[in-house]
């Protein structure tokens, strides 16, 4: 998740116990150097809920790129070619752990 948009909706922003280098898609190290924050959030798609903690660094213009971990527990149905979720598994809402 993009550590701005993070902060943007106020998500509670924690530390990691050990830093790690981070490194892009391209293999080149990510603006924000090492990977130091994270946040705790559920994710509702459709009727299925998970709680992830989302790794915060500069996204540049995304917001937020689901990982591994998302797509394993949510388990979409997509299309790949034509490029869309089935309808029945959306919204797809990020909410804070720490909120009702």
């Amino acid at each position: 998740m993009n550590i701005s948009y993070a902060q943007k909706m106020e998500l509670p922003v924690r530390q990691l116990t050990e830093e790690r280098k981070l490194f892009n898609v391209d293999g080149t190290l990510n603006k924000v150097g090492s990977l130091k924050y994270y946040t705790d959030v559920t994710t509702r798609m459709g009727e299925k809920v998970t709680h992830l903690q989302y790794f915060l660094m500069d996204l540049e213009e995304n917001q937020v790129i689901p990982g591994y971990l998302w797509f394993a527990s949510a388990q979409p149905r997509i299309d790949w070619a034509k490029g869309w979720i089935n309808y029945m598994q959306l919204p797809i809402v990020l909410k804070s752990n720490d909120v009702d």
